[in-house]
């Protein structure tokens, strides 16, 4: 059963690199999935994050989970 799941992995590493470098990262490292922050606080370094999924995708990685905060 374990050879047929996926494995996937929080796209913060701790460390501040372009958001598609990540991805890239995590694609070699052999992850199937992530799950990320969605958010603007890293604008300046990732760009936009509406292209954050299309990134994920293009990159042949499937998007699990997007976290946001939300205010109440």
């Amino acid at each position: 059963m374990i050879e047929n799941m996926d494995i996937g992995i929080y796209t913060w590493f701790g460390f501040r690199y372009p958001f598609n470098e990540i991805i890239k990262l995590i694609n070699n490292a052999g992850f199937q999935s992530v799950m990320t922050w969605w958010g603007d606080e890293y604008k300046e370094i990732n760009g936009s994050k509406e292209m954050e999924p299309e990134i994920i995708r293009n990159n042949g990685l499937i998007l699990e989970i997007m976290f946001k905060n939300v205010r109440h």
